[in-house]
């Protein structure tokens, strides 16, 4: 994907982002650079063909070839006066940075948590790897604490990554959450779907008037949700028809274990969903207080999640308008208005500001 801003010169700062999927907040980011007056390639590495959807004025570079040789053919040592690249775990990637002249940047949302195969990572990467990076931007607090086990000062580390980039989408006119249940991606193991259909299953029978669950995603185990009692299957969204199901407040729930971040949660909290979350989701730590705008339960455990739908089962509608808007005011400190201040500066800095 290249997109420059018109009337671009010789002095004009070129970008190069480079990622292991699609997903459309790349649109978002390479528009809000362009604004600012840089030229942005993106180019997306895949192992194999995946759909990429279609973008009015904007073509994507893909690379498919599984070694290096085709990137690194594509790429000069000066092509770019900033490379921000996803992850160190592509070899591609890797001598990407190792062989580039100017400034990389590395993203990564890894949150630590003290694994054997993490403290092993850091041993390795600080040997052969470190040298080649300038700085990190990470979504927030856990991957802060992993960037500077892996070697990164303070000042070449930035937080917000994940900010919200759409400020064009308009927020709901009425924050009062409907009384129902929202679960938003994949529909497999890690995800906690199979515990979610028990925990719903268990909460149902509880209670004489049991709200509704809105399933937004596909999967492998789709079949564990759609023949439950009140759940209601949205299938796969897009962008837009995502965004348009959040503008309708309910109860967010993500109830898997391992979720480095959830780019959803961020985006439900943003949108005034009050939130069920597992406490090793990597956003907790930024957009959950426990009793303040949402519950904190163990990842893929089927009695807390029937716990926690019955306890805002049986708040009243004045009591979940408050977790609604207390959901909004920890989300809005990632706003696009965060995102141009802080995270697209630090991205253009020159190298030798690092």
């Amino acid at each position: 994907m290249i997109l420059c801003s018109m009337g671009a010169d010789a002095k004009q700062k070129k970008i190069g982002i480079f990622w292991t999927s699609y997903h459309y907040y790349l649109g978002e980011i390479a528009r809000i650079f362009s604004e600012a007056g840089t030229c942005v390639t993106v180019y997306i590495y895949l192992d194999s063909p995946e759909k990429i959807p279609h973008i009015d004025g904007i073509d994507f570079k893909i690379v498919t070839n599984v070694s290096s040789t085709e990137l690194l053919n594509e790429i000069s040592v000066d092509s770019h006066d900033v490379i921000l690249v996803c992850g160190w775990h592509l070899k591609p990637f890797r001598n990407l940075a190792k062989k580039f002249n100017g400034r990389v940047v590395l993203f990564m949302d890894n949150p630590w948590k003290k694994s054997l195969k993490q403290i092993l990572g850091i041993l390795i990467f600080k040997v052969k790897w470190l040298k080649y990076y300038d700085a990190v931007v990470v979504p927030g607090s856990p991957q802060i604490h992993f960037a500077k086990y892996l070697g990164f000062q303070e000042s070449n580390i930035q937080e917000g990554f994940f900010s919200f980039l759409s400020p064009q989408l308009s927020l709901p006119d009425q924050v009062n959450p409907r009384r129902e249940f929202i679960f938003i991606g994949r529909l497999i193991g890690w995800k906690g779907v199979a515990e979610l259909a028990k925990g719903y299953r268990n909460y149902r029978s509880q209670v004489s008037d049991p709200w509704p669950l809105i399933v937004c995603g596909q999967g492998p185990l789709r079949h564990l949700l759609e023949k439950e009692p009140g759940v209601q299957m949205r299938g796969f969204l897009n962008k837009n028809e995502l965004f348009s199901e959040l503008s309708s407040p309910r109860v967010f729930i993500s109830c898997g274990e391992g979720e480095h971040w959830g780019i959803s949660i961020y985006e439900s909290a943003y949108f005034y969903h009050p939130l069920i979350l597992s406490k090793d989701a990597g956003s907790a730590s930024e957009y959950l207080m426990d009793g303040r705008n949402g519950i904190s339960i163990r990842g893929r455990n089927v009695g807390d999640i029937a716990q926690a739908m019955l306890n805002f089962h049986n708040l009243q509608d004045s009591e979940l308008e408050t977790y609604a808007k207390a959901s909004n005011e920890l989300a809005k400190k990632h706003d696009s208005n965060f995102f141009k201040s802080e995270v697209l500066p630090f991205l253009m800095r020159d190298k030798k500001s690092d």
